[in-house]
């Protein structure tokens, strides 16, 4: 198969290094990726991008992040890319359900520290 028959993963987290972590192990599995470090930087990534950023199938992005979380973040791009998947990966669950913001359809969750394993199945099962 070759590269660009996989698809593209934006991902997000104001921890530089998770990002490279995150990237790297997306990489190895033949996806491919960009990043940002906030939400804010993702919204105008994907504004200038156009219509290039419809060829974006999956968001992994942190959810503790200042400024815009990455519940308000996920929400905001899927209000312009309907069909998008949300990979949510935090080291705090219990604020994932703690406001009663359950997952939607197209959502999961990780939590961290991640693992090149279960990123690659989590990442699989939402882009069946």
């Amino acid at each position: 198969m070759s590269s660009h028959a996989f698809p593209i993963v934006l991902v997000v987290d104001d921890d530089r290094t998770q990002v490279a972590l995150l990237t790297a192990y997306l990489k190895s599995a033949g996806f491919r990726v960009i990043s940002a470090p906030s939400g804010v930087a993702a919204l105008a990534a994907l504004k200038k991008a156009g219509e290039a950023s419809k060829g974006i199938s999956l968001l992994v992005t942190d959810l503790d992040m200042p400024g815009m979380n990455g519940r308000m973040f996920a929400d905001e791009v899927r209000r312009q890319h309907p069909g998008m998947k949300v990979l949510f990966v935090t080291s705090n669950t219990d604020e994932l359900f703690r406001r009663g913001q359950l997952l939607g359809h197209g959502e999961a969750f990780l939590e961290k520290p991640v693992t090149r394993d279960l990123l690659r199945e989590a990442v699989n099962v939402l882009l069946q």
